[in-house]
């Protein structure tokens, strides 16, 4: 068998192309082909000495171009097209933080401060998915700002339970930033509000009652800009309402009192102390408060009367706290009447009852349930000598209303 040599060499550091032919049987083409490695890219024929067609089986002379397949980039191949990346979602780069479980990552945001928490919403959508989650914002705390009233409500699609703002200015805005208040479409868990010494209007505090049905502690102590259709509010949208304080607020009256005690059969504490144009609001608490444990009537200087104080405690029997500071008519009847109804006593402030002798005194510190007696401002000749003998009273501490604490 007699083979032609190879028209071309074949070069390693290039592409080539080499054309062979021969005169022999398909299956040794086949074999040779294999032991050197070529691969056929195509038939090339040649006519036959004879002039025939040419044909691998009658002998005819045929060839086959064969190319030699690349060994390296070096030399010369044009590299392969690389795909188009595939079209989806881009992928999240990894990071330790994906591997922690999400109970995890809100148990190690519940160490962090709100500011804080508030700066790590703006990492990424994952991270702000989890910082606005509920649990994060059970309490939160606003005070000695000036803010829109919209911030307010933006705050409160948190859904807090217990919202705090304090010392606060909402009053000094234009129309256009009021009209930017938008309420959550929800009712919200909100249970304690607390808006002392904050300057806020009527409507506004209508639009945060109307939206906290389940409301229970209020407080609206110091706010002097508010009347009595922020009352009206408290009694229209709040009927579970357990505590509230109106302390030293001026342009509340009687009306917006006796609405709320007629609606707000649940109450317990009520704190009403310094506040002014309140005359007439006593016999309405006597009336419709049965239910209250605290109650704070400081500073009525010259409405409450001893038979006042014997309605009040007659309809009120469950009360553990009472302070009548500075209500001056009163006399030694009122004690009479405290000691005779009130078996649950334990806090009583008669500071500034100059009208008061010093014997209906010694039977009322005598008193076993009694825990503290405030008698600022008077009886300096007995004082020393109760604290002697009642070792169990705290005598004059502290110096304000003994209500339990509304923030």
């Amino acid at each position: 068998m007699a083979m032609e040599p190879p028209s071309a060499v074949p070069n390693a550091f290039a592409v080539a192309e080499t054309s062979i032919s021969w005169r022999l049987d398909a299956q040794a083409a086949k074999r040779i082909r294999t032991e050197l490695g070529l691969n056929p890219i195509s038939w090339c024929e040649t006519p036959s000495p004879e002039g025939g067609q040419p044909s691998l089986a009658s002998g005819g002379e045929g060839g086959m171009v064969f190319s030699y397949p690349p060994t390296n980039a070096r030399h010369g191949v044009r590299p392969k097209a690389r795909r188009s990346p595939k079209k989806g979602p881009p992928r999240r780069r990894y990071e330790p933080w994906n591997r922690l479980s999400t109970e995890l990552v809100l148990h190690i945001f519940k160490q962090l401060a709100q500011h804080d928490i508030a700066t790590c919403a703006r990492v990424c959508t994952h991270w702000q998915g989890l910082a606005y989650d509920e649990t994060l914002w059970r309490t939160m705390v606003i005070s000695n700002r000036r803010i829109a009233p919209a911030a307010i409500f933006h705050a409160i699609h948190r859904n807090p339970r217990y919202l705090q703002v304090t010392n606060c200015d909402l009053n000094d805005f234009d129309e256009d930033e009021l009209t930017a208040v938008v309420l959550p479409s929800r009712t919200l868990g909100l249970t304690r509000l607390d808006l002392s010494n904050t300057r806020i209007s009527d409507e506004d505090v209508a639009r945060l009652l109307s939206v906290a049905p389940k409301l229970k502690t209020l407080n609206l102590s110091g706010c002097f800009s508010i009347t009595d259709q922020s009352l009206l509010a408290v009694a229209k949208y709040c009927p579970n309402l357990d505590a509230l304080s109106l302390r030293m607020t001026d342009k509340v009256s009687a009306i917006g009192i006796e609405a709320i005690t007629k609606h707000c059969k649940k109450l317990r504490v009520l704190s009403v102390g310094w506040t002014k144009g309140t005359l007439g609001c006593g016999p309405h608490i006597a009336d419709h408060c049965s239910k209250l444990e605290y109650l704070d009537l400081s500073g009525m200087s010259f409405e409450m009367t001893d038979d006042l104080v014997q309605k009040i405690t007659k309809q009120s029997p469950k009360l553990k706290s009472l302070d009548l500071s500075d209500c001056y008519n009163l006399t030694s009847e009122s004690i009479d009447h405290i000691c005779d109804t009130l078996k649950c006593i334990e806090h009583v402030s008669m500071s500034r009852c100059h009208h008061v002798t010093s014997e209906p005194m010694w039977r009322l510190a005598k008193i076993s349930t009694l825990k503290s007696l405030n008698l600022i401002g008077c009886y300096p000749q007995i004082v020393p000598d109760i604290q002697k003998e009642c070792a169990h009273l705290v005598v004059n501490q502290p110096q304000f209303s003994a209500l339990p604490p509304f923030s």
